[in-house]
């Protein structure tokens, strides 16, 4: 046409990525309309308290398109001169429509005539004025809702004015930086001079373990009812909930998140683990009541003492994990918890006492509390097993994870860990042999390590000191230099330990010497450690053990 008229310029062709539809892949025809935008330079200085993304996408809006062409929606309440298109809204007009929208719903709009939807002052001046349907809303009128959040929709007024009244998070996908998160914000502080959020949580999408983003089109999406239920897939079995909560929460949710027959397995074995830990804490505890029966701390072995304090470290950590909406960062907290302290090193060296009972109900209560947010029906049900507590009672109105420090004797946590250093030597030396059948010579040089190690063992030598238990052997014989008349069949190693008190004002570097020697002692029937005189009779420790139980 333009060729035809004689009017044009130049022609020139060009590449454009913008002219074609996101999800179908067509190209679209881009045509000029009139929209209505909010002038936000008053909003953004007040609402540039947001960080990152939001805070650049806040600086680049200088306006804010709210028309949009739909044929559904919250509308504008505009209105146009019939003959020169002038438009007319001012104050008098919304509150007006907004009386109508509070009396009859929004509807109204579409339903009433012009005369009803101008105030009678207005029609008195401009009578030939006629309402148009220019829609506001981006999806449908719940999604222009949104915008109005933290304003409860029927009663258009705040939820509890005396109060915040700002909520303590908003959660959503990356691709509300620049639209729920920020509509949200600027109507917020537009009418209460505030942001309706305490904090964000920004997430990726989910996408296939190749890294490909699930898309209806392509046919690709991971149904999150076919997870818990299975589908016609073999390679998609019924993980249930659990699987499916747990996926969620170890996956770093704040990039893109991979979804998968991997991943959902992954968390199925890893929930099967937490499962063992908890029946092995449940069947130690068979039988004892904590109200009644529990050992105060001051009376309680060092290394039960300690695991308290690691207990204490441990909930702290996975507090600030989920303070920060960190769920990831909890599961890994949990996971090196139960390997590290628990299985690794608790587990494998306490015996029966009413002591270490007292502590594995300490231990049960928390991991219980600590998953709960995670895995909530698992929680319930293994509070529902655990000691302590009157039947009928449920976990999630008990309160959340018990952190207050414990009373620790002087120097405890450095003797527990000095006598870990000293066992990590040791089972270096035995080359992955069986512990229980060393006899262990300890030597420190006279000093502090020597005293904390007293401290774990009164006698020179013990087959049922707290020594010779965190040193898992048959006896431990603590000295200041090794015996000269050692076996040739000893295993010898040494090394220092660091000892740091009262904040660093005592340091002192100690060195140590260890002799592992094949014990003589037979096995014990009943504790199955090599402190018997010979393989048919207890051993002096379950001797005392069973007296006293009958």
């Amino acid at each position: 046409m333009l060729k035809e008229c004689g009017s044009l310029v130049k022609e020139e062709k060009c590449v454009h990525s913008y002219p074609y539809d996101w999800r179908t892949k067509q190209p679209v025809v881009i045509r000029p309309s009139k929209q209505w935008f909010i002038n936000t330079a008053s909003l953004k200085d007040k609402a540039k308290s947001a960080r990152g993304s939001l805070l650049t996408m806040l600086d680049r809006r200088t306006y804010w398109c709210i028309s949009r062409q739909r044929s559904w929606g919250v509308p504008i309440p505009v209105f146009y001169h019939r003959e020169t298109g002038e438009p007319l809204i001012n104050k008098h007009t919304v509150t007006h429509i907004a009386q109508l929208f509070k009396e009859k719903g929004s509807d109204c709009w579409w339903e009433l005539p012009v005369e009803d939807l101008l105030p009678n002052e207005v029609l008195k001046k401009r009578s030939s004025w006629a309402a148009v349907l220019e829609e506001e809303s981006e999806g449908d009128s719940e999604e222009a809702e949104s915008r109005l959040s933290w304003l409860p929709a029927r009663l258009r007024k705040p939820l509890v004015p005396e109060s915040d009244s700002r909520a303590d998070v908003y959660v959503e996908g990356k691709d509300q930086i620049g639209g729920w998160f920020q509509s949200s914000l600027l109507t917020s502080v537009a009418v209460r001079n505030k942001a309706p959020y305490k904090a964000l949580v920004v997430h990726g999408f989910a996408v296939t373990e190749k890294g490909d983003k699930m898309s209806k089109s392509l046919g690709n999406v991971v149904d999150p009812d076919k997870v818990i239920n299975g589908g016609e897939d073999p390679s998609l079995p019924a993980y249930g909930a659990d699987v499916l909560r747990w996926w969620v929460a170890e996956s770093n949710v704040f990039s893109e998140v991979q979804i998968g027959p991997t991943a959902l397995n992954s968390a199925r074995d890893s929930i099967n683990k937490l499962r063992n830990t908890l029946k092995f804490l449940l069947g130690n505890l068979q039988g004892f009541d904590p109200r009644v029966q529990a050992v105060d701390p001051k009376e309680m072995h060092y290394i039960d003492q300690y695991m308290l304090h690691l207990l204490r470290e441990y909930s702290i950590k996975v507090t600030d994990a989920y303070t920060e909406f960190d769920a990831g960062r909890a599961i890994r907290v949990l996971q090196s918890f139960i390997a590290r302290e628990l299985s690794s090193f608790y587990f494998s060296i306490i015996k029966d006492r009413r002591s270490c009972q007292t502590v594995l109900e300490e231990i049960l209560d928390g991991v219980t509390r600590s998953i709960a947010p995670i895995l909530p029906h698992l929680a319930e049900e293994v509070y529902l097993h655990t000691p302590g507590h009157d039947e009928g009672e449920t976990l999630f109105k008990s309160g959340w994870m018990k952190s207050s420090s414990v009373w620790r004797r002087p120097g405890l946590e450095e003797a527990v860990e000095g006598a870990c250093a000293i066992r990590d030597s040791f089972l270096s030396s035995i080359a992955g042999k069986n512990a229980a059948q060393y006899d262990l010579n300890i030597a420190v040089e006279p000093g502090l390590l020597f005293e904390l190690m007293e401290s774990l063992q009164e006698h020179p030598s013990s087959t049922s000191s707290q020594l010779a238990e965190l040193m898992m052997v048959a006896r431990v014989n603590l000295c200041s230099v090794l015996p000269r008349d050692l076996p040739s069949d000893a295993l010898l190693s040494s090394g220092t330990f660091l000892i740091n008190l009262e904040g660093g004002v005592i340091r002192e570097d100690s060195a140590y010497k260890i002799a592992a020697v094949p014990t003589s002692a037979a096995r014990c029937p009943r504790c199955r450690r090599y402190t018997a005189d010979s393989a048919d009779c207890l051993c002096p420790r379950c001797q005392s053990a069973v007296s006293q139980a009958h």
